[in-house]
């Protein structure tokens, strides 16, 4: 588990990027044996917490990056919920998961994404804002998840390669917003810590998947 701060960014074990490296380095040896990635995410705090418990939004970041790096299964370590705003957030990402799992379980998507700035290499202890990947939908078509790991909010322009106009719009999973697509690219606003579950449909694109993510952090 990572150990939150005071409420600002951290490094090591101290940021919520620890959820990234560890999954990522998980997944890794998983792979290796041809085994299934699971992550056991804390919920509030554990024993090792010694400035506060998590808060809502880092709950859902922290299981939005899990999904992003490979994991196939959450189980959550809990002590008795001690906030209603954690119960609350766990009835979302239990709703949000139902429709997730099934998209998370689809055979990996090959892709190639890049960052500007900044490179996305967790096993190399490099991070950067968003982090993003690209999964099948079960009824056809893709599915993009994204996170904004800053405690700031970020601007970003996301590029996906046959990604066409006709599309029109790309929509959200959950909730009503939708994203004009002009070219190939469509533009986002991320609040600090904030989730996205983008609907894309198949069309024109094939893999390797590739995807540009431009940002602009505030």
């Amino acid at each position: 588990y990572w150990v939150p701060g005071y409420g600002s960014e951290g490094t090591g074990r101290n940021s919520i990027n620890f959820m990234a490296a560890v999954v990522a380095m998980t997944k890794k040896r998983a792979d290796e044996v041809r085994s299934v990635t699971w992550t056991i995410p804390m919920l509030e705090f554990w024993s090792g917490c010694t400035k506060r418990a998590l808060t809502g939004a880092e709950q859902k970041a922290q299981t939005y990056l899990a999904l992003i790096h490979g994991t196939k299964g959450l189980l959550y370590f809990r002590n008795p919920f001690q906030s209603k705003e954690m119960l609350d957030t766990m009835r979302e990402l239990a709703v949000q998961m139902r429709e997730l799992g099934p998209v998370c379980l689809q055979p990996d998507v090959r892709q190639e994404i890049s960052y500007t700035p900044g490179n996305l290499s967790p096993l190399q202890g490099q991070f950067t804002d968003l982090q993003a990947r690209i999964m099948g939908h079960p009824d056809g078509g893709y599915v993009l998840l994204a996170v904004n790991t800053a405690y700031h909010p970020v601007d970003a322009e996301i590029t996906i390669a046959g990604l066409s106009p006709q599309t029109e719009k790309v929509t959200r999973m959950f909730g009503d917003a939708t994203h004009t697509v002009r070219g190939d690219t469509f533009a986002d606003k991320f609040a600090p810590l904030s989730t996205r579950a983008y609907r894309i449909p198949a069309r024109a694109i094939t893999e390797p998947v590739a995807v540009k993510i431009r940002m602009q952090a505030h």
